[in-house]
Parts: C-alpha cells; sequence; structure tokens
C-alpha cells in the first residue's frame, strides 16, 4: 500500500511539475508591448497601455482567464489592480484575435520616478496546442 502511496504521489508531483511550468513559459509567440508617458504633471490623470501580439499564427484564447495584475505603489493613484479578461479587449481578424490589450489609468501624486510593477497572464493559441503564459510587467513614470 505504501508503495502505491508513494507511486501516486511522484506521479502527481510530476503533473502539477508540468503544469507550473507550462504556466510561465517563455512567449517565444508572442510579444509584450508597455506604452505610457514617460513624463508627468504631479496629479495629471494619464492612461498606460500593455498589450501581447501574438505571432507564428498563434492567437489571443479568449475564453482564457487572461489577467493582469499589478502592486499598488506609493504615489501612485490606481482605481484597481487587478483586470481580468472583461477588463481587456482582444483584437484582430475574427478567429484570428492576435492581441490583447488592457488599459490603465493612473494619477501619480507624489514627485520622483516610479515603477508600477505586475504580472499579466494570457494563453497564447494554434489549433493543435495552447500555451499559458505569465509575463512581468513595469510602467515607468516620472513627474515634472
Amino acid at each position: 500500500m505504501k508503495k502505491i502511496f508513494a507511486i501516486a504521489a511522484l506521479f502527481v508531483a510530476s503533473v502539477a511539475g508540468t503544469a507550473i511550468a507550462a504556466d510561465t513559459a517563455a512567449p517565444a509567440n508572442s510579444d509584450l508591448k508597455v506604452t505610457a508617458p514617460t513624463s508627468v504633471k504631479t496629479g495629471e490623470a494619464v492612461s498606460a497601455t500593455i498589450s501581447v501580439t501574438t505571432k507564428n499564427g498563434y492567437h489571443i484564447n479568449k475564453e482564457y482567464p487572461n489577467k493582469l495584475t499589478l502592486t499598488a505603489v506609493d504615489g501612485v493613484q490606481m482605481d484597481k489592480t487587478t483586470f481580468v479578461s472583461t477588463d481587456g479587449v482582444v483584437k484582430g481578424p475574427k478567429g484570428d484575435e492576435n492581441v490583447l490589450e488592457f488599459s490603465l489609468p493612473f494619477t501619480v501624486k507624489a514627485a520622483g520616478a516610479k515603477e508600477i510593477k505586475g504580472k499579466i497572464k494570457y494563453a497564447e493559441c494554434k489549433a493543435t496546442e495552447c500555451i499559458p503564459v505569465s509575463q512581468e510587467v513595469v510602467i515607468k513614470v516620472s513627474t515634472k
């Protein structure tokens, strides 16, 4: 009985390890782009755009729980720090939607250089496979 339990535990560990590795796959089939003003006035409301564009015949899986999670930063006001699939926009030709885009409105309330860090999760897919991807996001901005 102990032997069966040990074999089962090894199997579960190997499957779980594979799932974790898959969630952190290198984004070989997509490009991440962060567009934000680099210099703003203190108190000015601005917006950053975080977008992922797939390539090599891959598209964004609209059914996957796409998510952008950001860490709050002192001196930066954000209405929210977690964005889910319904907050984002998936664009592209029907059946080949290859762009996932999140818009982040924020206000820099304190002087100095700020870095808003986070993570974007999505799945890039072809007819034969889907690859979950997790990438780090950094938005850099400073006040005038």
